[in-house]
């Protein structure tokens, strides 16, 4: 679900809650080693997206935060913010040549680390020992 979250809006705020939870504990983001993410660079997208960062000529960046049952991929398009809002039970993540593809559904962003920055790696292990845990609280055998 691609949502504009550039004004505050109510509606959207509880969809977001509903779809991947309430944000973060300040504590339990200390614990956690912090839950956003260093900027990637977008190099692909689904057509969804794309359509959205074409209208501007503009690189295209965005990050990632980390919430209890999903995250939310940001990222500007003109003087506009928009999140992607992913659940874990709906996210594929693949790493592969120094890129991440993260893939829900119908909507696909592949995404590349920037080279100055080495606090990538961690994040995405991170990511992935999340989703890992929500995957095991939902199917607990």
């Amino acid at each position: 679900m691609i949502k504009n979250i550039s004004y505050k809006d109510a509606s959207v705020r509880s969809e977001i809650i509903n779809l991947v939870g309430r944000p973060f504990a300040f504590t339990d983001r200390i614990k956690m080693g912090g839950i956003g993410s260093p900027r990637f660079m977008i190099r692909e997208a689904s057509e969804g997206i794309m359509a959205l960062l074409n209208l501007d000529l503009n690189i295209n960046y965005c990050n990632i935060e980390l919430r209890p049952g999903g995250i939310i991929v940001g990222f500007r398009s003109l003087l506009e913010t928009y999140a992607w809002i992913v659940p874990y039970s709906r996210l594929v993540i693949m790493r592969s040549q120094g890129m991440v593809s993260l893939y829900s559904g119908e909507q696909s962003m592949r995404l590349m680390a920037m080279v100055q920055s080495k606090s990538h790696g961690p994040f995405i292990r991170r990511l992935i020992r999340m989703k890992a845990k929500a995957s095991r609280d939902f199917f607990p055998f």
